[in-house]
């Protein structure tokens, strides 16, 4: 080599140096610029002589038509694919790492860099292959096995990527990564239960990592195991309140498991980061009622049909409430404001049911009351409406009729047995 070679080192260096802290601070054109100032420098491609990096200060001489160069310029190529597929020029990157792999054939870092590459482009078989090599290369480094996962999974390889995974956590035990590799490709082989059991290693392992618990939770909800889910994410949820993801997920939960002690504490959670959420306020208002805490439940009921006026089903709910209290007048009143809000749907059938028992209800303690009390059957007769809503009573029309169809005498059993007119 010249005489004057350790200058040149110390140029290419340099730039190679400066192209570094470039890169670092994402100026990606500027770096290659000196990336290509060291590689200008690299020999070019000759049919009598092989090009080989380096291996230590002192490499084993090569027969004549090998030549070591320094491994700078492995680095440089390294740096500038990098800078180029950060760049989303997936072509020349590629082009730069096959002359990497010429000059330095056995390094695992060049196959990995070559089997990102590959993967942005979607050649799979390709970044396989790649990640493949590195891992034959270096098989103690777990990187690598998770990288040839991850492509396994994309391809659907599940067997195999499962049976890869659990090598990668023979090498690193404490690995999240695998263990959440492990979990997807058991869920897709459909080893539900095999899933779980990964998903609550990594949660072992990291007790507040959200990905490991939004993965175990959704596991959990798929096997049907929706107890255990609430469980797992309330008690994240005590240790992260805010998180959005896992605030969504706990909802949907505990709308499929209505009768949740989360319920209550869960909405009020989401209240304090909006009073005005109806979805929290719903929860609420069920989670009262479930728990006979009507008191809870009539507050979010009542907020609700403020917000939402419109909504035939708070009203219905409001009605299910006021009865439950007692109240069968408000109850009534509600029912009938939930029959003029909806038409042809669930929650119309179901009102119209409640409008029919809670009639039912009001007219057997209004006659049990008219048998024995000869004023109460004549004011019943002359202002019905006003004598009800006086002993806190609210028929439907549909009632009103059966009342004013019913005889009223002292035979209460005779009044108990006269025919119930339907409703349509």
């Amino acid at each position: 080599m010249r005489r004057n070679l350790q200058d040149e080192l110390k140029t290419i260096e340099e730039a190679y140096l400066a192209g570094r802290q470039l890169a670092d601070a994402g100026s990606l054109e500027a770096a290659i610029l000196c990336f290509d100032q060291v590689l200008v420098r690299l020999p070019r491609r000759r049919r009598d002589r092989v090009y080989r990096i380096e291996r230590g200060s002192k490499s084993a001489p090569l027969p004549g038509d090998i030549q070591w160069l320094p491994a700078i310029f492995r680095d440089a190529l390294l740096a500038k694919a990098f800078c180029l597929n950060e760049l989303g020029r997936f072509r020349a990157a590629s082009k730069v790492l096959e002359r990497a792999v010429e000059l330095d054939p056995d390094n695992p870092r060049i196959y990995v860099e070559l089997g990102f590459i590959h993967g942005s482009q979607d050649h799979m078989d390709e970044a396989r292959a790649a990640f493949s090599r590195a891992a034959l290369l270096e098989p103690q480094n777990a990187d690598h096995l998770r990288a040839l996962v991850h492509i396994l999974l994309l391809t659907e390889q599940f067997d195999e990527a499962r049976d890869l995974s659990l090598d990668a956590l023979t090498i690193d035990p404490s690995a999240l990564g695998s263990w959440h590799h492990l979990a997807y490709a058991e869920y897709r082989l459909e080893h539900l239960d095999e899933a779980v059991r990964a998903l609550e290693h990594a949660v072992e392992l990291a007790p507040t990592d959200l990905e490991s618990i939004m993965r175990l939770a959704g596991t959990l909800r798929d096997c049907e195991r929706i107890r255990e889910a609430i469980v797992c994410l309330e008690t994240f949820l005590r240790a992260v309140p805010g998180e959005e993801e896992a605030l969504t997920l706990m909802t949907e939960l505990l709308q499929q498991d209505s009768a949740a002690p989360e319920l209550i504490p869960h909405a009020h959670r989401l209240l304090l980061a909006n009073p005005r959420d109806t979805v929290a306020l719903d929860l609420l208002a069920w989670g009262g009622f479930q728990q006979a805490r009507f008191n809870i439940a009539l507050g979010a009921l009542r907020r609700l049909v403020v917000l939402e006026p419109t909504q035939s089903y708070h009203w219905f709910k409001l009605g299910m409430v006021y009865q439950a209290l007692g109240n069968l007048e408000q109850a009534m009143a509600s029912y009938l404001r939930a029959l003029g809000l909806s038409e042809n749907s669930d929650i119309h059938k179901a009102t119209m049911e409640a409008v029919s028992l809670l009639d039912q209800v009001q007219l057997e303690q209004v006659f049990r009351r008219a048998a024995g009390d000869p004023e109460f059957r004549y004011r019943l007769r002359v202002a019905p409406d006003r004598t009800l809503r006086a002993i806190g009573f609210l028929l439907s029309p549909v009632g009103l009729e059966m009342l004013h169809t019913m005889e009223m005498n002292d035979d209460t059993t005779q009044m108990m047995r006269q025919p119930t007119p339907t409703t349509n």
